[in-house]
């Protein structure tokens, strides 16, 4: 799962978070300068990893290129299309 939250507490273990769907665990790298933090987790476990937005879109940028240049991908397909937004404002430059 990939959501936003929260920290509301920190403690020895790391900052105990709340993702916008109402999920608490704890991270270890929450970025203390930021009020929300993007997460990625699995429902099943108690713990999460912040994610950086501008990794995503670099990595997001960097998988269409390569697809792109692999497989026959219609241009048109909504997933497409979205993954294409997210990665606006990489390095790769889709």
């Amino acid at each position: 799962m990939l959501a936003l939250a929260i920290s509301f507490e920190q403690t020895s273990e790391g900052d105990i978070i709340e993702t916008n769907d109402g999920t608490r665990m704890t991270v270890k790298n929450w970025l203390q300068d930021s009020e929300t933090n993007m997460v990625v987790y699995r429902p099943s476990e108690s713990f999460g990893v912040v994610v950086d937005a501008s990794q995503l879109a670099e990595d997001i940028a960097q998988l269409l290129h390569v697809v792109e240049g692999k497989a026959r991908v219609s241009r048109r397909a909504d997933w497409y299309k979205r993954l294409q937004q997210y990665a606006l404002g990489s390095s790769v430059g889709v």
